[in-house]
């Protein structure tokens, strides 16, 4: 499914693809411990290639005004607030929306995403 967000933006929804085998670990660069464990031996470089995305875990979308965008993606895509943050300056406008699809079997799997309004004063 395909349709235009409020800011024009085309979102593009599928459901129902064939799972595919899991994709490899690339285990040829080790954890990074930082400075306390520092890595001897030969310099190791990663393959050039696009990034395999093994699982969406948060998104942020930074948006001209939140409350439009909430109401979009609670709207068309059954989104629930986990969280909302309010302007300081006014407590009527949303300035940070967190939100969660709530079809996962645990948390710890459950695809969040948060709107982030311009305005905001980082």
């Amino acid at each position: 499914m395909r349709m235009t967000d409020p800011n024009g933006y085309q979102v593009e929804s599928v459901f129902g693809i064939q799972t595919v085998d899991p994709l490899p670990v690339n285990k040829f660069i080790g954890p990074d411990f930082g400075p306390d464990h520092p890595r001897e031996g030969k310099i190791q470089r990663a393959q050039k290639l696009p990034c395999p995305v093994k699982r969406l875990g948060h998104v942020v979308l930074n948006v001209p005004n939140c409350d439009v965008m909430d109401t979009f993606y609670k709207t068309n895509y059954g989104f629930i607030s986990s969280d909302e943050c309010y302007n300081p300056d006014n407590s009527e406008e949303l300035a940070v929306a967190f939100h969660r699809c709530d079809k996962a079997k645990s948390m710890s799997t459950t695809t969040r995403y948060c709107l982030q309004s311009r305005r905001c004063k980082n």
